[in-house]
């Protein structure tokens, strides 16, 4: 057990603790799967902005990626701002994270991680605002440069997905692992 030496075995006797870091760590797998489904289908759409051939196409397919991805920058903020309030809370009530500097770390980067992507999608959320608006205006046919920069408008929103990947994989391999390890004292306990 990596971590096991981090666990306050006091604090895993107290009903009230359990209860709330074992329904945390379930709710924690579940909002990942449904995450990183909905961070795929975005990069996917993303992706293929940058090929649209019309201004029709570019002005469906953002539409598309705008919604989407305002549907998702909510849940992310929803889900961030619970993991801090609950999440991380429950676990810093069990674990002793001031002895393992590299974990303690890691959460902080958790932290900046999901900061930075959340920023990235305002950003992306405020340019296909600018650029819906410009495609809706009709001015587009007679432009080829602007509109070969508003088939840039997605890439915010593409590097916000690649972030939250590598936030994803990284909560995966740190701070899943140590979850279960909890569970496994709880019920051997």
């Amino acid at each position: 057990m990596k971590y096991y030496h981090l666990v306050d075995r006091d604090a895993l006797e107290d009903p009230s603790r359990k209860t709330m870091f074992v329904h945390s760590a379930r709710r924690l797998k579940d909002k990942h799967f449904y995450m990183r489904r909905k961070i795929d289908t975005i990069y996917e759409l993303s992706l293929r902005i940058s090929s649209a051939s019309t201004a029709d196409h570019l002005c469906e397919s953002l539409t598309e990626l705008r919604a989407k991805a305002l549907a998702l920058f909510n849940a992310l903020t929803c889900h961030a701002e619970w993991e801090s309030r609950e999440f991380f809370a429950s676990l810093r009530s069990l674990v002793y994270f001031q002895n393992d500097p590299k974990l303690r770390s890691s959460l902080a980067l958790l932290e900046h991680d999901q900061v930075i992507a959340l920023d990235y999608f305002r950003a992306f959320l405020k340019r296909s605002d600018a650029a819906l608006h410009i495609l809706h205006s009709g001015a587009l046919p007679h432009n080829l440069a602007l509109y070969e920069r508003l088939k840039q408008t997605a890439h915010p929103v593409t590097q916000a997905c690649l972030i939250l990947k590598c936030h994803f994989d990284m909560e995966e391999t740190c701070i899943i692992p140590l979850t279960d390890e909890i569970l496994r004292a709880m019920k051997a306990g």
